[in-house]
Parts: C-alpha cells; sequence; structure tokens
C-alpha cells in the first residue's frame, strides 16, 4: 500500500506544481474581495480533482495490466485509490487550515465558521471523489475514455446532494451555532459510511472483473 501511494505521489509531482499555482490565485481572491470565509473550502475541494490525473497516468501506461504479474491483490490497489482519496483530502484540510489560522486568530473568522466551513468542503469533496472513484471500477471499460466528463458529473451530483442536506437537516435540529456543527459532523460521519460502503462495492466489482 505504501509503495503505491508513493508511485501516485510521485506521478502527480508536476500536476501538483500547477495546482499549488491555482490554489494560491483562488486564495488570494477570496482574501482580496474579503471572503476569507471560504478559506477552508477551497484546497480540500480542489484536492480530490487529482484523482483525474491518477487514472489518466494508471491508463496511459497501463499500469493496471502491468499489476497483473505482479504480487499484489486486486483488492489492495483499490483500497489505495480510495486511501489516496482520504490522503489528497486530509492534504487540502491542512492547507486551508494554515490558510485560515491568521484570520481565525485576528477575529475575521469565527472558529465555528471555520469548523463548518471544513466540514462543508470535506463532505463534498469526500462524496464527490467516492462517486468519482465507484464509477470509474463499475464502469471503467465504457467511460475510461471520459474521465474529465466523470469528474464533473461527481461534483455536480455532490453539490446536489450536500447543499441541500447541509442546510435543510439542520432546521430538524435548531440553529444554534453548537447544533449546526454537531448536525454538520453527522452528516459528515453518514458520508464516511457511504465512503467505506462503495469502497467495498469497487473492491467486490474489481475481484469478479478478475475472476472472469
Amino acid at each position: 500500500m505504501k509503495g503505491l501511494l508513493l508511485k501516485d505521489f510521485y506521478n502527480l509531482r508536476t500536476t501538483l506544481k500547477t495546482m499549488l499555482m491555482i490554489l494560491v490565485i483562488f486564495l488570494a481572491f477570496v482574501i482580496i474581495r474579503h471572503y476569507e470565509f471560504a478559506l477552508p473550502l477551497i484546497p480540500v475541494l480542489l484536492s480530490s480533482s487529482l484523482l483525474t490525473t491518477v487514472i489518466n497516468l494508471d491508463k496511459h501506461s497501463k499500469w493496471n495490466m502491468l499489476m497483473v504479474t505482479a504480487p499484489i491483490e486486486k483488492k489492495e490497489l483499490v483500497q489505495e485509490k480510495y486511501a489516496l482519496l482520504m490522503l489528497l483530502n486530509i492534504c487540502g484540510i491542512l492547507i486551508g487550515t494554515a490558510a485560515s489560522i491568521p484570520f481565525i486568530l485576528s477575529g475575521k473568522i469565527k472558529l465555528v465558521s471555520f469548523i463548518d466551513m471544513t466540514l462543508l468542503g470535506w463532505s463534498i469533496s469526500l462524496l464527490q471523489g467516492t462517486i468519482f472513484l465507484t464509477l470509474s471500477y463499475l464502469f471503467g471499460k465504457n467511460l475510461m475514455e471520459k474521465l474529465e466528463l466523470m469528474m464533473v458529473v461527481s461534483y455536480v451530483v455532490s453539490f446536489a446532494i450536500i447543499i441541500p442536506v447541509y442546510f435543510l437537516v439542520p432546521d430538524l435540529f435548531g440553529t444554534e451555532n453548537h447544533s449546526l456543527i454537531i448536525t454538520h459532523f453527522i452528516i459528515f460521519l453518514a458520508i464516511l459510511a457511504v465512503y467505506g460502503i462503495l469502497e467495498q462495492v469497487s473492491i467486490t466489482k474489481s475481484m469478479k472483473s478478475e475472476n472472469l
């Protein structure tokens, strides 16, 4: 698993430089426009988009065909991609946290707002990445040529699910700040459960394909 993760991060080194430049531009725009509350959102939302690059590189290098002869189970290959998603999200959260700390200390961002935006961003990004990976494993042969489209669709679906739930469900529990945080955390845990379930679905599909 560690070796596979290192391989993917190594393959991402060039894309990461470009992504960091884009991220700096976005963050600068947010700060200049005084939308500091969005600082925790942007890095984590961008993080899962890197999955497209990883899968594209694997496809063009025929990595999966080469791995057939390697002493690695198909299950581990799938688990590694879902682990990569989680690590990319965590990196995005750390960057968003680092960018937000000066504004939290200065009072421009309330701690409650920071936690809420972090949960929102992670919820959307984790669900989007999970949907993208699951589609890749369930319909890989038919959709592999349309990875960018799959990425856009997975973003649209995740936003369409999370945003209404995120803002409507808390009305059932109250509108106090602590109630919102607790409710949004429960929503995140539900998405984490979906992440685990769809990972198992992807593993099952891959194992069946291997046995055919």
